[in-house]
């Protein structure tokens, strides 16, 4: 199962992909910063949110299941 977690190097967002990464989801990070820790297996876009044809390069690449934000 695909993952786009959206503010993946904040708080909240680190968290989640720590514990998605420990059940071996594929995951697809974006974040405007820059992520500090790379996590196997995992895709990482920097990105804003507003930047709508980023994020529809970022759809058309990947299979996205689910959305966290």
């Amino acid at each position: 199962m695909n993952i786009l977690v959206t503010g993946a190097s904040g708080y909240i967002g680190s968290h989640m992909v720590h514990l998605l990464a420990k059940d071996h989801f594929k995951l697809i990070l974006v974040d405007g910063c820059v992520l500090q820790k790379k996590i196997n297996g995992s895709v990482f876009y920097q990105c804003n949110l507003r930047d709508t044809n980023r994020l529809r390069e970022i759809f058309a690449t990947h299979h996205i299941d689910i959305v966290l934000h």
